[in-house]
């Protein structure tokens, strides 16, 4: 599965060519697409936020382990 980081990259081509795009409409659909592929990006990381960290992609843990 694409991690979030993947997700925030296509966002960013969509703006870019969303910013380029003398179509209105198209223009529109690429930043829908790039709004769409961020609460992607958001959602993959709230996911591995819960994962325990031997579960994660790269092994790490989450951090938390010194928090109150």
């Amino acid at each position: 599965m694409a991690d979030a980081e993947f997700f925030r990259k296509q966002a960013a081509r969509c703006l870019r060519l969303s910013r380029t795009c003398y179509d209105m409409e198209t223009a529109r659909q690429l930043r829908e697409m790039a709004a769409e592929f961020m609460e992607k990006a958001a959602a993959r990381e709230a996911s591995e936020d819960y994962l325990p960290g031997s579960m994660r992609p790269n092994g790490s843990a989450s951090g938390d382990m010194g928090r109150d």
